[in-house]
């Protein structure tokens, strides 16, 4: 399996992270009920200014996305967040 796919657990935990967070409203562009979750996770950078951006490990924010499966309107949620800063490998 390749790094970037996660297992069956992980996809559970998440959809259940998700659930349990009142993640239940339809797509905010289209309306539809039904979306995924991205199968990976996203790192997104945090910048403190627009000009001279630094890639770090520093300053990277881990997410994970669902995705509406009418339009494709991609939401991220800040895994810090959704898991109340327990890193989802400890859990």
């Amino acid at each position: 399996m390749s790094e970037s796919r996660l297992s069956t657990d992980q996809q559970r935990d998440i959809a259940e992270a998700l659930e349990a967070a009142g993640v239940t409203l339809p797509c905010s562009r289209c309306g539809h009920q039904s979306y995924r979750v991205l199968d990976g996770f996203l790192l997104e950078n945090a910048q403190s200014q627009l000009r001279n951006q630094v890639i770090s490990g520093d300053n990277r924010v881990p997410c994970v996305a669902t995705v509406c499966q009418r339009c494709g309107c991609l939401t991220q949620h800040v895994m810090d967040v959704l898991y109340g800063g327990v890193p989802m490998h400890s859990r």
